[in-house]
């Protein structure tokens, strides 16, 4: 009996996670003897508290400052059991909480953009029992080195004349940190950060000259905000000891809150999508199945880039099992090393060649690929099911299986 594991992230802007993967269970299920499980997966940003959904956890909802400044309605997910919490930081300072229309915001906006909401959440994580905080990083609105929500957790930030900071707009001229009034609470909590972001703090690489355009920045204020940022980051580790911290990989994530959550919560960063896969108990799962369909909403060459699919994929290939892929749309180059990655990729475009009806009304054509790939395996069978996932297009009960096209 054949056995499939789906472990697919969402269709950002289309359909979550466990959609996808139901509407693919419902798919293969269509073939008798073909045993399905799923498990939710994420990157760390957007829909990491979905996959939590799935494991048990349990939501909660508080009134926070959005990066606005206005009050925001946010959620962490709790696992009680284990004193657990997880934050997506788009909860509280994300993009998608200040666009207009999908447009982003005025330049002068965007330098004010904060993460208070999200140290306000930690605070609620912490009065709930929390002494193990994993972070979300991805989808925020700000370039502000974690300083609003350091702020919010009760650092001072001086500048030259002993006076307090509260303008992120200032974070240049601060000269002094004060931890005395952080909560004390954080010296007991483990954090971890979790991103698909290497990009240090500062510099051609960093959080302001890569990101901030697509929050807002202007390119003129480009270098401007990159020097605030490094001011404070010498600044950060002059006073905590932590010399070269903000050129780490993933210091620049969430607009530099990744630097933040390192130097002053002591958090480890790590793969978003490792740390949920490793939640999910992914490694025993996928030992006991014959195949892995991973996937996303658009699969190319910046998939390989820590993306969720991606590490599906290389943890699933470390043990042996063939790997399907399933996305919307397919964009990978003709030498892709996409094509060495996955035994096949299956797009939505190839059941429906309008993307926007894909965007619109994924789950049929997500069900229909499913029993393309079930059918396939139930020909094949177990033995088989390599070569039997080779096929990607269309297909006729009594045909025998095809080579896979190649990527739209």
């Amino acid at each position: 009996m054949p056995r499939v594991l789906i472990a697919c992230d969402k269709f950002k802007g289309s359909a979550t996670s466990q959609q996808i993967a139901d509407a693919l269970g419902r798919g293969l299920r269509r073939v008798a003897g073909i045993e399905v499980s799923a498990i939710a997966v994420a990157d760390g940003g957007d829909g990491t508290l979905d996959a939590c959904d799935r494991l048990g956890y349990e939501r909660i909802t508080r009134t926070v400052a959005g990066p606005d400044g206005t009050f925001v309605s946010a959620q962490l997910s709790l696992d009680r059991s284990r004193h657990r919490a997880v934050i997506e930081v788009a909860a509280a300072a994300g993009l998608a909480l200040v666009s207009r229309d999908g447009r982003i915001r005025p330049d002068a906006e965007a330098e004010r953009a904060t993460t208070a909401g999200v140290g306000e959440l930690i605070l609620s994580a912490l009065d709930e029992g929390a002494r193990d905080v994993i972070l979300g990083l991805g989808g925020s609105a700000t370039t502000d080195a974690g300083a609003g929500m350091l702020m919010a957790l009760g650092l001072h930030l001086v500048d030259a004349s002993g006076e307090r900071v509260t303008d992120l707009r200032r974070l240049g001229d601060v000269r002094r940190v004060n931890l005395s009034q952080m909560d004390a609470r954080l010296a007991e909590t483990r954090f971890i950060a979790a991103t698909d972001v290497t990009n240090p703090l500062t510099g051609p690489q960093g959080a302001a000259a890569v990101y901030g355009p697509q929050k807002g920045l202007r390119q003129d204020r480009i270098d401007d905000v990159d020097r605030a940022l490094g001011s404070f980051a010498t600044v950060t580790e002059a006073a905590l000891g932590c010399h070269g911290a903000s050129h780490a990989a993933g210091a620049g994530a969430a607009g530099g809150l990744g630097f933040a959550a390192v130097t002053y919560l002591g958090a480890e960063i790590i793969s978003g999508a490792d740390l949920l896969l490793d939640l999910a108990g992914f490694d025993a799962l996928a030992a006991s199945a014959d195949l892995v369909i991973t996937g996303e909403g658009r699969i190319d060459d910046q998939t390989l880039s820590g993306k969720a699919p991606a590490v599906v994929a290389r943890r699933a290939r470390d043990l042996g099992k063939a790997v399907v892929a399933v996305c919307g749309t397919c964009e990978a180059t003709d030498d892709s090393p996409l094509r060495d990655t996955y035994t096949s990729i299956h797009a939505l475009t190839d059941v429906n060649s309008d993307v926007a009806a894909c965007i619109r009304d994924p789950v049929p054509l997500v069900t229909e690929i499913g029993a393309r790939i079930g059918a396939r395996l139930g020909l094949g069978g177990e033995k088989n099911v390599v070569s039997a996932c080779l096929y990607s297009g269309p297909h006729d009960g009594d045909t025998q299986p095809q080579p896979a096209r190649p990527c739209p």
